[in-house]
């Protein structure tokens, strides 16, 4: 049975779920009244405002990427931030499925992946980050994730060595990101390329019977 931090934390992602599919639909509504406000105005910097207004709060980017809704949450709010700081993103969960995940740990795997992936990305020319994840043979989770990197990363049997450099670009999220795949008793391997400075972590998770059919 988890304590109480363990059950106000759950109690807040589950508001925080209902709060982002809630705020999808009144940001809809805003973009609405915006454009009708815009299509009566006559002063062009009303206009230009509204347009920023839209440009700036991303009232035109939400995407569902997958059929889970929290997972479009963290990948649409990465999305952005990558847009904003010129990190080209290229996503493809299509496929993927969490429902067999806690919305808490979706959110500390896949914030912190993502968050490590981001971090690093932004302090290189030409920053990228590819994020894939798809169900394999219909009953193991894949998630794969590639970004670049500024500096080498010492790894050793797929696993990061304890290092300064290494301690800067994934910091504390690898422990919360160990924890959840072994409570799904699931694997995780690291790698680091030289040739491109390219630094990829790949996790997979075998999704329960009651999730998939042979």
């Amino acid at each position: 049975m988890p304590d109480r931090n363990g059950k106000i934390f759950y109690t807040s992602i589950t508001s925080l779920s209902h709060i982002s599919k809630n705020s999808r639909i009144v940001m809809h509504d805003i973009k609405r009244h915006l454009n009708a406000i815009k299509s009566i105005a006559k002063d062009k910097a009303v206009t230009e405002y509204i347009d920023d207004f839209i440009e700036d709060f991303s009232i035109n980017k939400s995407v569902d990427y997958c059929n889970n809704p929290m997972v479009n949450s963290i990948v649409n709010r990465y999305k952005s931030f990558c847009d904003k700081f010129g990190v080209k993103m290229n996503i493809d969960i299509r496929s993927a499925d969490f429902s067999f995940m806690s919305e808490p740990d979706i959110t500390a795997l896949l914030d912190n992946l993502l968050e490590n992936a981001v971090e690093a990305a932004q302090n290189t020319e030409n920053g990228f980050i590819d994020f894939l994840a798809f169900v394999r043979k219909n009953r193991y989770l894949s998630i794969h994730i590639t970004n670049s990197v500024k500096n080498s990363i010492a790894v050793k049997n797929g696993r990061i060595e304890s290092s300064k450099k290494s301690a800067s670009i994934h910091g504390i999220g690898l422990k919360s990101i160990q924890r959840i795949v072994k409570k799904y008793d699931g694997e995780i391997n690291m790698s680091f390329n030289e040739d491109d400075m390219t630094f990829t972590s790949n996790v997979v998770f075998e999704i329960p019977r009651l999730n998939y059919e042979y």
